[in-house]
């Protein structure tokens, strides 16, 4: 063989050995796109994926799949939480195994590669069957679902492999880039992700979306029950109690958030502020058409918070611990001790005797749960460790900072329904 015919057999050779190399991505070719879109009527978000063609084995290894949201803060910061009746599971099958989950793996907030930006990435557990997935080309799964417990901020995307935090390494040491490895694919096991399609299809700024009064995730207008009181909004209907302009259905039933006796759909003045709850008073801002003023921007509607005038989120009760410490979701805040009167407003959240101020941010026994919401008169499992000082208040195996859920809140999470959070139900 002639030396030019040799070196372009080398070259050739070459090529076609870097062609079959594994990389982050296929940016073409068989591969699988992914999607995250929103419905406006009931505030959930959907993650898909589409394949491009029809792989004769369609087992699938590995996924992980990373949004990208508006970066935000305190109340506002998106939290996203799967709903009671919406699983971290496909919806596709084939067969009658369920074994597929999804969890959040990862999240940074507002690296230096984007500072407006926050990144939420979900890691696939495929369980015992691999084949659970049944690819078909153009053919759509619904993956996972998601509300989220934050305030919409804006469009929610998945992570382009072009966006600046992709590149590795990045600012906060994580691997966030969207990955799935589905056997037979292409003709690699490492990255089968293609890209994203319909991209903008996820921002709930858009479509006029309904309020979500409790912020339970759920829009008013699918919500049975809008202010998360128990009664039906059917039984409430469009009563109002107190005649404040706030229909009972939208003001909680058992709550009584100055304490005055009066649960808040029986209160004119629910905040003991001396404004009215009306809508002169600058408190209201349209029932039907949006959320409540909030001037002070930490999350509690202005009916609700004597302090919304000042600057800053304030202290309503007091106890140097600001309101939106004490409410960090939003409404409905936190009534740590179930007597009807949120913490922001209670001088002793947990009702144990010691006042908040005296146990501030203390968290005796590490469990995420500051002493000021932990009773140290309490022993929920009796097993001799007041709930103040026992990282596993239940008793279950399962430590009470590993209960919190997506918010790592372990307050809000209620798996099977029963009224009792996880960190202290033992069989949730």
């Amino acid at each position: 063989m002639k030396p030019k015919q040799r070196l372009i057999g080398m070259l050739l050779g070459l090529l076609m050995c870097l062609s079959i190399l594994p990389g982050t991505s296929h940016a073409q070719g068989d591969g699988i796109e992914f999607k995250v879109s929103y419905d406006d009527g009931t505030g959930i978000y959907s993650v898909y994926m589409r394949s491009n063609n029809t792989p004769i084995d369609k087992s699938t290894l590995t996924s992980q799949v990373t949004i990208k949201v508006p970066h935000a803060t305190g109340g506002d910061q998106f939290v996203p939480r799967p709903e009671p009746f919406i699983a971290f599971v496909p919806t596709l099958y084939t067969g009658p195994t369920v074994g597929p989950s999804w969890s959040v793996g990862s999240r940074a907030d507002g690296p230096t590669e984007d500072t407006d930006a926050d990144y939420i990435s979900w890691d696939l557990a495929m369980g015992a069957d691999l084949t659970l997935y049944d690819w078909q080309a153009g053919q759509e799964i619904l993956v996972f679902q998601f509300t989220n417990l934050g305030t919409c901020q804006g469009a929610v995307e998945i992570m382009l492999d072009s966006d600046p935090f992709a590149s590795q390494p990045n600012s906060v040491g994580t691997n966030p880039g969207n990955q799935i490895s589905a056997r037979g694919m292409n003709g690699t096991t490492d990255n089968d992700f293609i890209g994203a399609y319909d991209t903008g299809s996820a921002d709930c700024t858009g479509g006029g979306a309904s309020p979500d009064s409790d912020g339970d995730g759920l829009t008013d207008d699918v919500d049975p029950d809008d202010d998360n009181d128990g009664i039906p909004d059917a039984t409430e209907g469009a009563g109002d109690m107190d005649s404040d302009g706030i229909p009972d259905s939208l003001e909680h039933n058992t709550q009584d958030t100055d304490g005055d006796g009066n649960p808040d759909y029986n209160d004119p003045n629910a905040d003991e502020d001396g404004e009215g709850n009306d809508g002169t008073s600058g408190e209201q801002n349209g029932v039907e058409s949006g959320p409540w003023n909030d001037a002070d921007g930490d999350g509690i509607p202005a009916h609700l918070d004597p302090n919304d005038g000042a600057a800053g989120p304030g202290d309503a009760d007091n106890d140097t611990i600001n309101d939106d410490v004490e409410c960090p979701n939003g409404y409905l805040c936190p009534d740590s001790d179930g007597d009807g009167i949120p913490d922001y407003m209670d001088t002793d959240s947990d009702n144990d005797g010691t006042d908040d101020q005296t146990e501030g941010a203390g968290d005796a026994d590490s469990d995420g749960l500051p002493d000021r919401v932990e009773p140290d008169n309490v022993d929920t499992d009796d097993d001799g460790l007041m709930d103040q000082n026992d990282p596993d208040d239940d008793g279950d195996g399962t430590n009470t900072n590993a209960e919190g859920g997506a918010d790592g809140d372990p307050t809000d999470d209620d798996a099977d329904m029963d009224g009792i959070p996880d960190h202290l139900d033992a069989d949730n």
